[in-house]
């Protein structure tokens, strides 16, 4: 067994500006490089991301690992669920998360606001690909409620959306297909007010 705790962690190390930095760690690791396990708790931050505090249960090998996250703050709400990364081959990796009342002036400061959601996504990054599944998204920016669920899939240069539905107030807009397909790609609008979307504009478009 190891308890690793440290505090004021920052990467890349000083002097250099941090792109990561972790305030205090309490973790315990049991195992050995080729089948390990973790459990504790961590505050960590990025450049221009507020720091969220997580505790952590997982496990590993040299190849990869899998992390759930228990319970966590962060921006004002709290996140739980699991990811997967690979740090060989294509460097697969995939997440199932929840979050709840999450505050988002901190990093889109234009459009203020507070959202959930619940999603999957899985992929690559050798050579780069996403599935992302939006099972549920909603909240409130700028004061505009919203909803959206659907698929998009990343596969290189191509794009493709499966019901992919936005609706703010009483406009939508649905997205379907593959604008590079031979079946190109289907829109629905339905947009009674534009500022249901961008609220410092205005008329309708359908």
């Amino acid at each position: 067994d190891m308890n690793l705790v440290w505090s004021a962690l920052q990467w890349p190390l000083a002097p250099s500006a941090a792109d990561v930095t972790s305030r205090a760690a309490e973790l315990t690791v049991r195992g050995t490089p080729e089948n390990w396990t973790l459990s504790g708790d961590v505050a960590i931050s990025g450049r221009d991301i507020p720091e969220g505090s997580f505790t952590l249960t997982g496990n590993g090998t040299n190849e990869s690992l899998s992390l759930r996250i228990d319970e966590s703050q962060v921006l004002g709400g709290n996140v739980r669920g699991e990811l997967a990364y690979s740090w060989v081959r294509e460097n697969a990796y995939s997440a199932t998360l929840d979050a709840r009342g999450l505050r988002t002036a901190a990093f889109t400061p234009d459009y203020p606001g507070q959202v959930s959601s619940r999603f999957a996504a899985r992929g690559q990054l050798s050579p780069f690909a996403l599935d992302l599944e939006i099972d549920e998204l909603s909240g409130e920016l700028r004061s505009q409620p919203f909803t959206a669920s659907g698929r998009v899939n990343i596969d290189g240069d191509d794009v493709r959306t499966e019901q992919l539905l936005v609706e703010s107030g009483v406009s939508s807009l649905l997205l379907h297909g593959d604008w590079q397909a031979d079946d190109g790609l289907q829109f629905v609008v339905d947009i009674e007010s534009l500022a249901d979307f961008l609220p410092e504009t205005a008329g309708s478009l359908r």
